[in-house]
């Protein structure tokens, strides 16, 4: 197969056709994702395994999953509800590719501190307790004469 077709379900209408105009590589399988706006083609060619990715809406070239070489994409498939593709190797590995996501904390709190290992932190007497004897105690030893109230 030297494009991509992509038609509708009874095979009629021609929706749109995707070419790899630089390298001619053919394509050993295409998938659709789960919207249906992007088009994932397994390239059968320089004995790698790379993933072409289409938009459809615009009708280009968008990017280029490349796994490793020798081991050629022969299966690309897209999982129907989530963000992940699945393509099959012609060593049998099966590789699934999902978007990475970090985590950044900052977005809650400008002023957190992430740590590239955990730190042991020694806690006050009462430092988090929501009555704080020591306090009272040392008021009271002030001579301030506050006392608790309520239970």
């Amino acid at each position: 197969v030297d494009s991509a077709t992509v038609r509708d379900a009874a095979g009629a209408a021609l929706f749109s056709e995707h070419k790899d105009g630089v390298a001619q590589c053919k394509w050993s399988s295409a998938t659709l994702s789960a919207d249906g706006a992007t088009l994932y083609g397994a390239a059968d060619a320089h004995a790698e395994h790379s993933i072409y990715i289409w938009s459809r809406t615009l009708g280009s070239l968008v990017g280029i999953i490349r796994g490793p070489k020798g081991d050629v994409a022969r299966d690309v498939l897209f999982h129907p509800r989530r963000l992940m593709l699945v393509s099959l190797g012609t060593a049998g590995t099966v590789y699934v590719w999902s978007k990475h996501y970090s985590e950044n904390w900052r977005a809650f709190a400008p002023d957190f501190k992430e740590l590239e290992e955990n730190e042991e932190y020694r806690e006050k007497e009462g430092e988090f307790d929501a009555y704080d004897e020591d306090a009272e105690a040392e008021a009271l030893a002030a001579g301030g004469g506050a006392t608790r109230q309520g239970g």
